[in-house]
């Protein structure tokens, strides 16, 4: 009987140890995952945008765009320093002036030049997806705003899991 019972004693300290062992593995490899994980789970670019869900009218995107303050520190940090504009125009054109090679380039890289480039644009919204906007050849990207704001685009430069890009914002008439 004293083995029972010292066996049975042992039982229930060895499931205390295992619960407490095998309750914080869960909690371990989360945070494991999430430390060591490519891409990171909030990205502070484009914080503070909201994706639109439906577009007012196609007015309402037409315009000349210009990049924020934060995003012309971030070009001018990586040696860019010429004055970025898109112009989104009615005739479902866009003209894109001094856009450093390296934002469109899959992954990130520079040969230290600026781009002029022009195309068709084309916007649609999806229920799950919100609206996005296509620069042909260049990328598709989201359309927002910060709360009672512009309408943005917002670019992601090289590959989406370095947490990198710029925010066009509408210039006010």
């Amino acid at each position: 009987n004293k083995t029972l019972r010292c066996c049975a004693a042992c039982a229930k300290t060895n499931l205390k140890e295992y619960k407490m062992k095998y309750t914080a593995l869960p909690i371990f490899v989360v945070i494991t995952l999430i430390w060591t994980s490519c891409h990171p789970i909030i990205c502070g670019w484009d914080r503070g945008y909201k994706q639109l869900d439906e577009l007012p009218s196609k007015d309402s995107i037409v315009g000349l765009y210009e990049l924020t303050s934060k995003s012309k520190e971030f070009l001018y940090a990586k040696g860019f320093n010429k004055n970025c504009q898109l112009i989104i125009q009615d005739s479902e054109k866009y003209v894109l002036k001094n856009l450093p090679d390296f934002v469109i380039d899959s992954y990130g890289e520079t040969n230290g030049k600026s781009l002029n480039e022009n195309g068709r644009w084309f916007v649609c919204c999806i229920d799950s997806e919100g609206c996005m906007i296509e620069l042909e050849g260049i990328q598709v990207m989201p359309v927002a705003r910060k709360e009672k704001g512009r309408i943005s685009i917002l670019m992601t430069i090289g590959d989406g899991e370095e947490c990198n890009g710029i925010i066009f914002e509408k210039k006010q008439k």
